[in-house]
């Protein structure tokens, strides 16, 4: 359809946009981190856009959230226990209390993770 006067674009995958020719000479994403992201609004000549940090990772602030929704620090640490929450990246983003139940030395391995803090 290239060369006629109808007006198309092409259905990109997130990963093909930013390579597609057209957006990549537009600068519209950038790679913050290792993850690639769309650019910030809008982009003038003499004041670029300046982004303070890459995105949080996935689940960074699951326990930070789930603390401010009510969750008190046994309910979370019961949730990683079992597998129904996921640290981010095998790091911990949030510590809660400290200590881990049960155990005397701060967040004491779960079934689910080995002692570096990484799930299996």
């Amino acid at each position: 359809m290239e060369g006629t006067e109808a007006c198309f674009a092409p259905v990109l995958e997130p990963d093909e946009a930013a390579a597609h020719p057209h957006n990549a000479s537009r600068h519209l994403f950038v790679d913050m981190g290792g993850v690639v992201q769309p650019a910030p609004p809008p982009r003038f000549s003499r004041t670029p856009p300046v982004i303070a940090g890459p995105p949080p990772r996935p689940g960074q602030h699951t326990d930070e959230a789930l603390v401010d929704w009510g969750l008190t620090e046994a309910e979370v640490f019961d949730l990683r226990a079992t597998g129904a929450v996921a640290r981010a990246c095998g790091r911990r983003a949030f510590r809660l209390g400290g200590v881990a139940r049960g155990s005397s030395t701060p967040w004491a391995a779960t079934a689910k993770e080995g002692a570096d803090g990484q799930g299996s």
